[in-house]
């Protein structure tokens, strides 16, 4: 083979190396390798079911295919400059990355080098839109992070209805969303991978799925030069359809504006509450260091429904307005509560504990003006002794006439069951001490009935010795 030299710009290098790092295994040598197929330009890399590659646009009919360890190339193009240009030289029994001042060596690939070919998918990609992205990306959110669970680690396209849907949950939170352009011949689960929140792989989508009833299902995904292949995640999805609670159910129904959700991003602790009445809707997080509940009233949010009260996670709420929704839809304090946009976020609510939330901020009391004294001289007697001012007292009522006044913090079923068990507590523990003394008393008492009982048997023993003694005559 004669030697064959291609160029390829640094940039598009480093770019290659952050896409394939989404993919390449960290614990596995024999798959931390990068494949260089000269003959279709492609640049790939495995983790052994999955494949990402890269198309650089430089094939050539005679060329090869090389290995390079994923690790060296990255220390080959850290710190090289986004212009600089990087020479690819390949030779039959080995290939080149070149600059003036370093070098990367390839080595030829081999049929016992176990590295799998990247499957060809038949059929024609369709276009993904935008907005279908977008609503792909949402999903991903809300799906399971949890290993045990790993038909959760992806979003669902269900072609079930008019029209598919893209749903993803991890059991607490659920998003779904209607996907409109899409056609989906057979339902399957896209593994969440890291690579496709990158945004170096934000290009237009174009997707491929394989057609087979009874084989694995594949997926395949393509973005600008990347190609992402891979197997569709097996199992029974569960069914998300019964989680979703009716709307007709949420009369409750809060629209959210711009300035009160960006207050809500604002808003941190370990849960958020909606507390909405006629005339009134606050947004309630708990400090617990200073067990205090802070609020914040709503500026441009209306309702329409009966009041309601409801308690979140604020990062399944963060989530929810990421996912660009603007109703809260709310029931009971215990039923799910629903986010509505252009899908749909179902939250599970939260029981919160805590001081009781007051009804409204109190506002400080502003302070009397001191009365201005009438300017008198002093009398004799008043340089001696000052004078005791008297206060106007008015005439006590009778019993039957008087009225307490309203109590401003009425005490709360809660407040009064707490202060009765405190009372309770105080009682037992009274209890408790009398009983121990009493024991004690008991003790003593067995003690010195013990002691008797000794006593009296030495008097027995001396009596019966008395008995045998002889007197004289």
């Amino acid at each position: 083979m004669n030697k064959r030299k291609q160029s390829i710009p640094a940039k598009v290098l480093r770019e290659m190396i952050t896409g394939f790092r989404k993919i390449v295994p960290r614990n596995s040598e024999s798959l931390r390798q990068v494949k260089f197929d000269l003959a279709s330009g492609l640049v790939m890399v495995t983790d052994g079911s999955a494949f990402l590659s890269y198309q650089l646009g430089l094939r050539d009919q005679n060329g090869g295919s090389y290995f390079l360890p994923f690790d060296g190339l990255s220390h080959f193009a850290k710190g090289l400059p986004a212009r600089q240009e990087v020479v690819l030289e390949a030779q039959a029994d080995i290939a080149t990355l070149t600059t003036a001042d370093r070098k990367c060596f390839a080595k030829p690939m081999t049929p016992e080098d176990s590295f799998e070919s990247h499957p060809s998918l038949i059929g024609k990609a369709q276009p993904v839109t935008p907005d279908e992205r977008t609503a792909i990306l949402r999903a991903f959110t809300c799906a399971s992070t949890d290993t045990t669970r790993p038909v959760l680690q992806g979003v669902f396209f269900d072609n079930e209805g008019a029209t598919p849907q893209v749903v993803g949950t991890d059991g607490r939170c659920l998003y779904q969303e209607h996907l409109q352009n899409l056609e989906i011949q057979k339902p399957f689960i896209l593994p969440a991978s890291p690579l496709l929140q990158w945004r170096g792989f934000s290009d237009d989508w174009q997707l491929k799925v394989s057609r087979g009833q009874k084989d694995l299902t594949m997926i395949q995904l393509t973005a600008g030069p990347w190609t992402f292949t891979t197997p569709a995640l097996e199992g029974n999805y569960p069914n998300w359809r019964q989680v979703i609670p009716d709307v007709r159910t949420r009369l409750s129904r809060l629209t959210l504006g711009k300035d009160d959700i960006a207050t809500l991003r604002e808003m941190n602790g370990d849960s958020i509450g909606f507390l909405s009445k006629p005339d009134e809707v606050r947004f309630v997080t708990f400090d617990k260091e200073a067990q205090k509940w802070t609020a914040n009233i709503a500026k441009d949010s209306s309702l329409k429904g009966p009041p309601s009260r409801v308690f979140i996670d604020p990062k399944f709420l963060k989530r929810a307005l990421d996912a660009g929704v603007t109703e809260t839809c709310m029931a009971a304090e215990s039923d799910p509560v629903l986010f509505r946009g252009k899908g749909q976020f179902v939250v599970m609510p939260l029981r919160v504990s805590g001081p009781a939330i007051p009804d409204r901020e109190p506002k400080p009391e502003p302070e009397p003006e001191p009365e201005p004294e009438p300017q008198r001289e002093p009398e004799p007697q008043q340089l001696k002794k000052p004078q005791q001012t008297q206060k106007l007292v008015a005439p006590t009522p009778p019993k039957s006439m008087q009225t307490t006044p309203p109590n401003p913090n009425p005490i709360t079923p809660a407040q009064a069951a707490l202060e009765s068990l405190r009372t309770l507590k105080g009682q037992l523990r009274e209890s408790i001490g009398l009983v121990e003394t009493a024991v004690r008393q008991l003790k003593d008492v067995q003690a010195d009935h013990r002691a008797t009982k000794k006593d009296m048997k030495t008097i027995r023993g001396t009596l019966q010795s008395l008995k045998k003694v002889a007197f004289a005559n």
